[in-house]
């Protein structure tokens, strides 16, 4: 009777986070080993060395004692047993940090929208069409927001670290000296140490390819092409962005606070003046979680849409006896798309399976000191289901300040390395519509491959040729048409199979370390993808035969030189991927030149061994006319040089030679592979680079 409601429920609290505290301790170990891991260039799982259990766990005590807006972090309050309940708000938070940036190690927003096959310098302002600095407040919290300073200049602090990836973002104002940004080059190699000047990679710390190119205006997706004022990109363990954002932050929590007179946490802390601070503080390092942990209280655990809210299905969840994985499905919908039921207009959910993978993994860690029931958690099947309609995002901004990202069906995650933004986004149909059917399956269809470029080919748009090599070849043998079609594979077969194919996006793959034709110099490792549309009633046996029958064409065309061209001096499929059935069960898809389908392989087949026996006859005859001629007798590595000065001199010498342009190759490493020295000194043709070196043409 002595003490009020609110100082009841203030101690509550306190004993509550001190319960959840001590259990968290108990397992730092396993949080810092077991689920904070980034994945770095080899494939390799690390620690991470950016999120750490301890500024975690201080974000944690911050965001739950201290309102946001009247929000606090969720910790079980309101309820009996509410650890349990905290725990698993908790989990969910991880889970999906796990996903959006801790397997990456990075803090600062990646540069990711490849635009024409270059990184805009002005990604920084926005990525995927969006404006940053545009993400205002709602009229009653518009006075939060922070001004945007043309003057600002901040340099991000963390960055992708693939081969040849982007430097870190960067605002600055315009000059007269550089009135425009221009692009980063990705496929620029400047390791040279052998030109004159030598030429390394300085831009970064660790920087194995790529260079900025300032020489003329390039613009991101959006249309800017300079960076003033374009210092609100997305920060911290979940990617706060955006004006609104980082001023509630500043209003809440930071000096505006303070200097308002209202309690602060961080008086001497600027968000407004500084929104790198997040990532680059060295004395509050639990600012990156901070930032995560401030939407999650502002835009996940308020969230109430079409009779779905947070807080009742968190509850139903955990009194359910931890089931299923509908309740961490709905939460990766509202953090990656904007809705609990996607796609909502903005596309599929990026990593669904793995979100569901991670939010397991954390509960299972939890409950090996916590009295929490094991989670019985069923998942999916590996392929990915949702509507066809959605396959594009929407170029308007998600109401949730996040990136939206398509991974492998036409738009990278932000911190991974796309290799093309061009999609193939013409539907060819094996039915009569012209339209998909609302109610179809779509099926990310995964392969691999291995390229060899000629030299100074540009990546993406050499993979975009393929693609488009890889879908004639592909819906030709289906029978399928970017026209609708009266008679059609869905009348053969109804609902239960293929009923249109869409390209997605090839990038490097960088799950496999090394090609296998890794003796090849400059062999990429590719990952492939088509979107199969498939009908309501088919059946994973079903999809999986489809499936099989496409792989086997993709591979057929690569065997057969289909897909070979002036830029690609080499191409290979790989059949290394266990979970699929084997390629040699092909199944063909009725349709009406079905039967003329059957006899490709086979006609292959033949055509390759009669090309194979030529082949063979022809070397044995050469071989015997050879031990007709007199072979001249084997010269020394002296008599060798010696000649080779002789035909220098007289190439030298000759008006007609000496009237010709020559150039030097740019990369010399390059044009000393293994096949070229096997090329007799005598035969090869040499440019004069300089007085003294000689360099194989």
């Amino acid at each position: 009777s002595t003490f009020t409601l609110v100082e009841i429920q203030s101690v509550r609290s306190q004993m509550l986070l001190s319960n959840l505290v001590n259990t968290l301790e108990q397992v730092k170990g396993g949080i810092d080993a077991k689920l904070f891991l980034y994945q770095n260039p080899l494939s390799q799982w690390e620690e991470s060395t950016v999120y750490r259990f301890d500024d975690f766990l201080e974000s944690l005590k911050v965001m739950s004692t201290s309102a946001v807006s009247g929000k606090k972090f969720y910790i079980g309050e309101d309820v009996t047993n509410g650890h349990v309940y905290g725990l698993v708000n908790i989990a969910a938070f991880l889970a999906q940090s796990m996903k959006e940036t801790i397997k990456y190690d990075a803090c600062d927003e990646n540069s990711w929208d490849l635009v024409g096959g270059k990184y805009p310098l002005s990604n920084a302002c926005g990525q995927l069409g969006q404006s940053y600095q545009d993400y205002h407040c709602s009229e009653e919290e518009k006075h939060m927001e922070c001004p945007v300073d043309p003057n600002m200049s901040i340099t991000a602090v963390t960055h992708a670290k693939w081969y040849g990836a982007p430097a870190p973002l960067f605002c600055g104002p315009k000059t007269d000296e550089q009135p425009h940004s221009g692009f980063w080059d990705h496929s620029y190699s400047c390791n040279k140490g052998w030109a004159n000047p030598p030429e390394t990679c300085d831009v970064y710390e660790g920087q194995k390819a790529g260079k900025f190119d300032q020489s003329r205006p390039y613009a991101n997706t959006a249309g800017r092409t300079d960076v003033e004022g374009c210092c609100w990109w997305g920060r911290g363990v979940i990617q706060t962005s955006g004006i609104c954002n980082f001023g509630k932050l500043n209003y809440y929590l930071g000096a505006r606070a303070a200097q308002e007179g209202r309690n602060s946490k961080y008086p001497s802390i600027d968000f407004c003046k500084d929104p790198e601070v997040i990532c680059s503080s060295s004395e509050y390092k639990e600012l990156k979680w901070i930032a995560g942990m401030f939407y999650w209280m502002e835009s996940v655990q308020p969230y109430n849409e079409g009779g779905w809210k947070y807080a009742d299905e968190l509850a139903k969840f955990v009194e359910g006896g931890m089931e299923g994985t509908s309740f961490i499905d709905a939460v990766s919908g509202i953090v990656n798309r904007g809705c609990h039921n996607p796609p909502c207009g903005t596309g599929a959910v990026d990593g669904t399976f793995e979100r569901s993978q991670n939010f397991k993994k954390v509960l299972e860690t939890f409950s090996s000191y916590a009295s929490l029931p094991k989670p019985e958690i069923v998942f999916k099947p590996s392929f990915t289901l949702f509507a066809p309609e959605t396959l594009y995002p929407s170029s308007s901004p998600s109401s949730v300040d996040r990136s939206p990202v398509l991974e492998h069906i036409g738009i990278a995650s932000p911190a991974q390395d796309p290799v093309s933004d061009t999609q193939t986004k013409d539907t060819y149909y094996c039915n009569e519509h012209r339209s998909l059917p609302s109610d179809s399956k779509a099926v990310d269809i995964v392969y691999q491959y291995e390229v060899v470029l000629s030299h100074f080919m540009d990546l993406p748009d050499t993979l975009f040729e393929v693609k488009k090599e890889v879908m004639a070849s592909v819906t030709e043998s289906l029978g399928c048409t970017g026209a609708p079609m009266r008679r059609s594979l869905r009348d053969a077969v109804h609902d239960s199979t293929l009923i249109g194919i869409q390209g997605g996006i090839d990038k490097v793959d960088s799950d496999v370390e090394l090609c296998s034709m890794a003796s090849f110099s400059g062999c990429i490792p590719i990952v492939g993808h088509l979107i199969g549309h498939f009908g309501s009633s088919a059946s994973d046996a079903d999809i999986q035969k489809a499936k099989d029958q496409i792989l086997y064409t993709i591979q057929q065309g690569m065997l057969q030189g289909r897909y070979n061209s002036d830029q690609i001096r080499w191409i290979a499929f790989r059949t290394n991927d266990a979970n699929s059935s084997s390629l040699k069960k092909v199944y063909v898809i009725p349709h009406d030149n079905a039967s003329g389908s059957i006899w490709v392989p086979f006609a292959s087949t033949l055509i390759c061994s009669l090309i194979i026996a030529i082949a063979i006859v022809s070397v044995l005859i050469f071989k015997e006319m050879k031990k007709d001629q007199v072979m001249p007798p084997p010269q020394s590595v002296d008599e060798k040089l010696q000649n080779l000065e002789e035909h220098s001199s007289d190439e030298s010498s000759d008006d007609s030679l000496q009237s010709e342009e020559i150039f030097c190759p740019e990369d010399v490493a390059e044009m000393q592979e293994s096949q070229d020295l096997d090329i007799p000194v005598p035969r090869r043709t040499y440019l004069q680079c300089d007085a003294d070196d000689l360099v194989p043409k």
